[in-house]
């Protein structure tokens, strides 16, 4: 019988969700740099970027897929020095890159999503396995 992949991993992805197998992982601004910079994290969990310390920063996609700070529409996304929080959950495998618009290139970072089976399926393949014999 032939499945597709992504229904599987779906399946495994909302499973594992579910069962709080999830995790959150927290970006910390600290002087003009984030912490870590560099993320790697499984499809179904979520980031929060912080900044605590109250630098002026913000956290913005380079992909335009967000831009926040104090909040994450209109300006409320412009840096502020401000204390503030961002949390966003990662649904699919990708690789988003990230900057703070205060400190442009000297100031980003990559978050990493992988899939359960690292093999591209969860971002929604329609390819087919089939079992070995």
């Amino acid at each position: 019988m032939r499945r597709p992949l992504s229904l599987v991993a779906l399946f495994l992805a909302t499973a594992t969700a579910s069962l709080g197998l999830s995790s959150n992982h927290v970006i910390e601004t600290s002087g003009i740099s984030f912490t870590p910079n560099d993320l790697t994290i499984a499809v179904g969990d979520s980031v929060t970027w912080s900044n605590a310390e109250g630098g002026f920063h913000n956290v913005a996609a380079k992909d335009d897929s967000f831009r926040c700070a104090v909040s994450c529409d209109g300006a409320g996304g412009d840096p502020s020095s401000a204390p503030w929080m961002f949390t966003l959950t990662f649904r699919t495998e990708a690789e988003v890159a990230y900057f703070c618009e205060a400190h442009g290139p000297s100031m980003n970072g990559v978050v990493h999503v992988e899939g359960i089976f690292g093999d591209g399926f969860e971002s929604g393949s329609t390819e087919f396995w089939t079992p070995n014999p």
